[in-house]
């Protein structure tokens, strides 16, 4: 008992373990005098005496007693010893610190000595400052101050810190700290024989793995890879020719053409003399000579071949991918789709906005083929730049106020869309029907396309078929899938908030030198009058004019007048509406010219001189 008291009293103070020590004798007190209330019950009682009292002698007891006596004088002895050398010890601080005091009244002495001769000369002032300094250094260095550590404070003389840390490390408790690392190396012990056991069945689990079914199940994919590989060259090569090809379409050089056009059109004027000895051929019915019919044949037929040829030169690809506008626009939307951030929105609808403007000035100039590639090209582009989420709707918003682009859209349509875009964000993956279908009504009435309508359905239907295959359990894909649905349900591109309605293009005047039917008129007067000085003409009777004006009258055309101009279609095809999947670096747009209904060229002049004699003919008769 002696052995296990005296092992719980190590490491305690001599305060402490006198506190121990009377506890325990007190203790030992107490059942020494309850034994000597059995022994005296049993004298009583006549029992024979023992020393045994419940498994303990008396005489171990009191024994024990004693040696705890000791073991109090003992400590005490030690405490008288410990305050007596602390007194000792208070007294050599005391008496080294009057040593410090008095060291610093000496140096302060001299620093005020020194003072005292800062009136001599310039140099041997600057040695006493010198000096000076380094005194004050020295008694601030040798000063006691209350943030000094105890190694600071023992090496300035002040031992009380250093005593007072030396005992706090000596009091601590070794006994629990040895305890705590024996804890824990025993619940690390088991950790690592957990992890040693599981990777031993692990390992031996793999070991008995059947080689056979892992090379049946790797065949089939070895035959995949081959197949894929296949592929892969296929593709490269097709690669590598559309290259070439691409590389072969070179820009269209718009004043070239011109040039040319200028130069096989005919511009010559009209001869009226032949037109009018045309005119009254017909008049007669004698069918008057035609002396420069076979040249106007030839003419024709070669303006026929210059305007094939024209054709030829503009049924080619007309690319817009080197114009700066759209290489722009091209780096803001690789921007976007690198990062996916909103902040780029504004610059796109601008440099979009830019692009629209440029295309329907083309139009409006007359240049039709090449405004309307660069309109279907930005809306190709666009379409590719794919936002969702109301802080989409938000940022298009501000950025068409802010920068007072055309506004293509209702604005009560697009807030009744982004409050519907609130409340879907804020639902669970798989939300309730009725929200999906307020979703729904408003994308629609914002956006007015069938086409993004039939995908958003499909979508619903999938979401649907995830729900009933799920019953109400879903897994972790099962609701990164709901989600991803989600997003396309809110998901809309650029290209509905840039009108790209091609302007109507400027309609020119006819030129007033195509037929003058004044000059026709007096080409017909003059040769009248010449036919009547040169040979006499027969009379023509009435009956003759008119059955001539019937027949004429017949072979007169339904519709006679100017061609109404053909009003080109937007070089926009239907599947534009839709979202496309690949990207299309250059958008091929071809044109053909044709001429009139007729197959012969003159066919409109000789129109136009049958309408004319007609008139001639009936004004005469009346």
């Amino acid at each position: 008992m002696s052995d296990s008291i005296q092992q719980k009293l190590n490491g305690l103070s001599p305060v402490e373990r006198l506190k121990a020590t009377d506890k325990y004798l007190a203790e030992m007190n107490d059942v020494l005098k309850s034994m000597d209330e059995i022994a005296a019950l049993r004298e009583s009682r006549g029992e024979p005496a023992s020393d045994e009292f419940g498994g303990y002698k008396r005489s171990t007891v009191v024994k024990f007693i004693a040696e705890l006596e000791k073991q109090k004088a003992a400590i005490l002895d030690e405490i008288a010893r410990g305050e007596q050398r602390n007194a000792e010890r208070a007294e050599r601080d005391r008496a080294e610190k009057e040593k410090l005091m008095q060291e610093k009244q000496r140096l302060q002495e001299d620093k005020r000595a020194l003072e005292r001769a800062a009136a001599l000369p310039a140099a041997q002032a600057q040695e006493n400052n010198k000096a000076i300094s380094e005194l004050s250094q020295k008694v601030d260095s040798l000063a006691i101050s209350s943030q000094d550590s105890a190694v600071a404070s023992f090496r300035k003389g002040d031992t009380s810190l250093a005593i007072e840390s030396m005992y706090t490390g000596l009091s601590l408790d070794i006994e629990k700290m040895r305890d705590d690392i024996l804890q824990e190396m025993k619940y690390s012990y088991k950790q690592d024989m957990a992890i040693y056991d599981d990777l031993a069945e692990k390992i031996d689990s793999l070991k008995k793995a059947d080689n056979s079914a892992l090379e049946e199940t790797l065949k089939p994919m070895g035959e995949n890879l081959d197949a894929m590989s296949g592929n892969i060259d296929s593709i490269s090569g097709s690669i590598v020719a559309l290259d070439e090809k691409v590389s072969a379409i070179r820009p269209v050089d718009y004043e070239e053409i011109a040039e040319k056009v200028a130069s096989r059109v005919v511009t010559g004027g009209i001869d009226y003399d032949v037109l009018a000895e045309h005119i009254v051929g017909i008049m007669t019915g004698n069918n008057a000579p035609q002396p420069k019919q076979e040249d106007n044949k030839a003419e024709f037929s070669s303006m026929e071949k210059k305007i094939d040829e024209l054709k030829d030169t503009l049924n080619g690809a007309v690319s817009v991918k080197q114009m700066p506008e759209f290489k722009k626009l091209d780096e803001l939307i690789a921007e976007y789709l690198r990062t996916l951030s909103y902040d780029s929105i504004p610059d796109m609808l601008i440099a979009a906005n830019a692009i629209k403007d440029l295309a329907n000035r083309y139009i409006v100039s007359g240049n039709a083929l090449r405004g309307e590639t660069m309109l279907s090209d930005l809306r190709m582009r666009l379409e590719r730049v794919s936002v969702w989420g109301s802080s989409a709707v938000v940022a298009v918003d501000d950025a068409v106020k802010q920068h007072n682009l055309p506004v293509t859209y209702a604005k009560d349509a697009l807030e009744s869309f982004k409050d519907a875009l609130r409340e879907f964000e804020q639902s669970p993956a798989l939300p309730s029907d009725e929200l999906v279908q307020k979703v729904l009504r408003a994308k629609k009435n914002l956006f007015c396309d069938s086409d993004m309508e039939a995908m958003d359905k499909d979508t619903f239907a999938e979401m649907l078929e995830i729900r009933e295959e799920s019953a109400g359990v879903y897994d972790e894909n099962k609701i990164m899938n709901l989600t991803e649905l989600k997003k396309e349900l809110m998901s809309f591109n650029l290209s509905y908030f840039v009108d790209m309605t091609p302007a109507l293009p400027e309609e020119k005047e006819a030129p007033a030198s195509s037929v003058d039917t004044q000059v026709i008129l007096e080409a017909i007067a003059r040769l009248g009058v010449a036919s009547q000085k040169n040979e006499p003409v027969e009379e023509v009777k009435e009956e003759d004019i008119r059955a001539k004006l019937e027949e004429l009258s017949k072979n007169k055309p339904a519709t006679v007048g100017k061609k109404p101009k053909k009003v080109l279609r937007p070089a926009i095809s239907s599947k534009d509406n839709k979202v496309e999947k690949t990207e299309q670096p250059l958008r091929t747009v071809k044109r053909s010219i044709k001429l009139g209904g007729d197959d012969n060229p003159d066919s409109l002049s000789k129109q136009i001189v049958e309408e004319l004699a007609v008139k001639i003919a009936n004004s005469r008769v009346k």
